[in-house]
């Protein structure tokens, strides 16, 4: 179809060109088909593919600008991230139980002196057993980073009041300080002692060992083992 309009154009471009009578027919019917049909004509055609192509171009490109400022609309609306504070590190075990010390010596009143000693006394033990067992020292942590060195600060503070006299004040504290010092010695002493119970379960397993072991040598009766309960 397009070929018959292209021939038809041409012939009435000829015709005009040579001026022949029959020019004024042919571009009759090509006005008819440009009123009733405007998309058989080829040029028709391409204007409108022209204009459609320039049309998808400039869609595109405004996509595209759209896409590029959401994004930076997006990038620049992004809260920072707020580092959180370092936490404080807490004091050594070194470090606390020097501490007590030197405030347990400058204690005058002997009831509270001795319990501090005692407490002193425990924690020595129980840093020796931190380097073999891992659970005591998880045990430990809130000790040693809250109330002992809390502890230690009340200490102080009734160190240096203790020499401004016997008041009836202080005497009310005196009785609270000697409590806290009694409730953080029995834990302690806890800890103490469940360690103590496992030590002595791992020294039943580990003689257990032993004396099947020398059985199968056969050197059990010479050593005359006492038998486990």
């Amino acid at each position: 179809m397009f070929e018959i309009l292209e021939l038809l154009l041409g012939l009435f471009i000829l015709l005009i060109a040579t001026g022949i009578v029959l020019a004024p027919l042919v571009g009759f019917v090509l006005l008819i088909i440009y009123l009733v049909a405007p998309q058989l004509l080829p040029f028709k055609n391409n204007r409108k593919n022209t204009t459609y192509t320039y049309n998808s171009r400039k869609t595109a490109s405004q996509t595209r600008r759209r896409k590029t400022a959401g994004t930076s609309q997006t990038t620049a609306a992004k809260p920072k991230t707020e580092k959180k504070p370092a936490k404080p590190k807490r004091p050594s075990a070194e470090i606390i139980i020097a501490e007590l010390k030197k405030q347990t010596d400058g204690i005058m009143d002997e009831e509270l002196k001795a319990e501090c000693t005692e407490m002193h006394e425990h924690l020595v033990k129980i840093h020796e057993l931190e380097a073999e067992s891992k659970e005591i020292t998880d045990q430990m942590e809130k000790m040693y980073s809250n109330y002992l060195p809390s502890f230690i600060n009340v200490l102080s503070r009734y160190e240096r009041l203790q020499y401004a006299g016997n008041s009836e004040n202080l005497a009310q504290y005196r009785e609270k300080v000697v409590h806290t010092a009694d409730v953080i010695d029995d834990a302690l002493t806890n800890i103490l002692d469940t360690a103590h119970l496992k030590n002595l379960d791992a020294l039943g397993r580990d003689m257990k060992e032993l004396e099947t072991a020398l059985k199968a040598d056969g050197i059990a009766g010479q050593l005359q083992l006492p038998k486990q309960q």
